[in-house]
């Protein structure tokens, strides 16, 4: 027994001197001095697969500069038809773009070093083929091969938010693959990757940053060299105001779509295709498809600004994805990530869109030709003559944001209907019954990346959604004026209740000042019992005696 408690006594010693000594030791790397200077930069463009590349059915091109790579591929075969399947298309292709921000000249032995990744994917006609792109960034040896890696690099990583590696990597499946809609795309990643930074060994000491942006074969590749000081720490560099909060690129977009929209005058001489409606994407980015009227789920196309909209195209955005469309008279068309609407077919008006799901907003700038705007939910139609207004489907509710002006909206189920005012908006159910609520415009507008420019030149003002202010304030004068009316007639009544309530000893004394003599009071007794006597007393309240 005593043995095994001093072998028991004897291995946590160990393990405690393990941890101490563990601790001095990683006290000891933080306090090490030396920092690494970047003395060079490489950067190369290339494709592995060149030579195997059939240019009779595929096109490629790339360039790229320091931490930068733009990308393409193009299918320029023949179009290939199958009844039971969907076959590729001449002149589908993808564009990769994406850059790596520049590392610091200096970095300190064992620092953590933080670099920004951008990586994105666009498409046009896209429609049987699947097309990606990735990137990387890493510590590793000086002069590694193309395309190889050491066994000692270290990899730049992000975590998301269930503390899994983000892949710095993005795709698009085809709208005919089944993949598109059961997992979906992703068109785009903007992230920031870090590693901590290794030691040298001694002076001299060379390692290298490598930034990469690639499609597939093809890749953009820099080498940043850095050599190592074995004394010192990395000199202080000048910072940049870059960090400083800016617009978000797509509302930038947005409003640049809208600008160049309120400029252009319609040509009303161009002669048209009957199918076409007019409408044009002002900007797309993400995934945005289209799909010919009465057409099967084989039939999606990605779009892109020359795309022609025809009656009872179906639209559809998909996550991080949106759209601007420019409507004839000058409207401003915003779809939303994740929205699917549908044009309105031939026979009816181009003033009528139906929204199947998902979100949008509409900067209508006057009546329509021939009468109202018109936007179908599921639940519900609105009518609008000139405003701007937002709606919302999901698979029960329909939703109807007014922001400027005026709007009627329908129930589909029960008919009913209701006017709405800037900052209320119309939710409707399944049971068709319209509730009428309020909205904070200017959150709403931030939510749906509405700029408040367009807000403003459509009349809104700060504060203008001011129905609950002059209610509250109605009510405020309100109770002043009852407070006042009670108060006024309190001292009306007053005096008289207190000439009513008076005691006699007080009326005695009303007449007479603070120097006046008191009144006498003559006091009768019994002539028989000698008892005090009552005034105006006939019988002796003692004796009985008549008086």
């Amino acid at each position: 027994m005593k043995n095994t408690v001093k072998k028991l006594s004897a291995s946590i010693a160990m393990v405690l001197c393990c941890i101490m000594l563990f601790s001095v030791t990683s006290m000891a790397q933080d306090d090490r001095e030396g920092y690494w200077e970047c003395i060079e930069v490489r950067h190369q463009t290339y494709d592995y697969n060149e030579e195997l590349t059939n240019k009779d059915y595929w096109s490629k091109s790339k360039s790229g500069s320091a931490g930068t790579g733009t990308f393409s591929e193009t299918y320029v075969g023949p179009d290939e038809k199958d009844d039971y399947a969907p076959r590729p298309k001449n002149g589908e292709s993808a564009m990769v773009q994406g850059s790596v921000s520049t590392p610091p000249k200096y970095i300190d032995g064992g620092k953590t070093v933080q670099l920004k990744v951008d990586l994105s994917i666009s498409s046009t006609k896209q429609h049987f083929w699947d097309f990606d792109g990735d990137a990387f960034v890493r510590f590793d040896e000086v002069d590694v091969e193309m395309s190889h890696r050491t066994y000692g690099a270290i990899d730049f990583t992000a975590k998301d938010s269930d503390g899994e590696d983000v892949k710095l990597s993005v795709w698009l499946y085809a709208p005919t693959n089944w993949r598109a809609t059961e997992y979906g795309n992703k068109p785009k990643v903007n992230v920031e990757v870090s590693a901590q930074a290794p030691y040298g060994s001694e002076e001299g000491d060379k390692i290298s940053i490598y930034t990469s942006v690639g499609m597939g074969s093809m890749s953009s590749r820099t080498e940043y060299v850095y050599l190592w000081h074995n004394e010192g720490k990395a000199p202080t560099e000048e910072k940049d105001d870059s960090d400083k909060p800016k617009r978000s690129d797509e509302e930038k977009r947005i409003l640049d779509a809208w600008s160049n929209n309120q400029e252009k005058k319609p040509d009303e001489k161009v002669v048209r295709d009957p199918e076409d409606t007019g409408i044009r994407f002002s900007d797309l980015w993400g995934m945005v498809a289209i799909r010919r009227g009465g057409g099967y789920d084989d039939e999606w196309e990605y779009c892109d600004l020359d795309t022609v909209i025809h009656y009872g195209d179906e639209i559809w955005t998909e996550a991080d994805s949106g759209a601007v469309l420019s409507l004839t008279d000058m409207s401003t068309f915003r779809i939303c990530e994740s929205t699917k609407m549908a044009m309105p077919p031939r026979e009816e008006a181009v003033s009528s869109f139906k929204i199947l799901s998902g979100n949008a907003w509409v900067n209508m700038k006057k009546m329509w030709e021939g009468g109202e705007f018109h936007i179908e939910l599921k639940q519900a139609v609105a009518g609008i003559k000139g405003t701007t207004f937002a709606v919302e489907q999901t698979d029960e509710i329909s939703r109807f944001y007014l922001f400027t002006s005026s709007a009627e909206v329908t129930s589909k189920i029960t008919d009913e209907k209701v006017t709405l005012k800037p900052g209320e908006y119309a939710e409707v159910a399944g049971d068709g019954i319209i509730a009428v609520k309020t909205f904070d415009i200017p959150a709403k507008a931030k939510e749906l990346i509405l700029p408040m420019e367009i807000l403003k030149d459509d009349g809104y003002k700060a504060g203008g959604n001011i129905i609950p202010i002059i209610l509250a304030v109605i009510g405020v004068i309100a109770v002043i004026i009852v407070a006042v009316v009670i108060i006024s007639k309190k001292k009306k009544t007053a005096p008289q209740m207190k000439e009513q309530t008076v005691t006699q000893s007080e009326a005695v004394y009303r007449g007479y000042g603070p120097n006046s003599p008191m009144p006498s009071v003559k006091k009768n007794f019994c002539g028989n019992c000698g008892s005090e006597l009552k005034q105006d007393a006939k019988f002796c309240m003692k004796c009985g005696k008549k008086l």
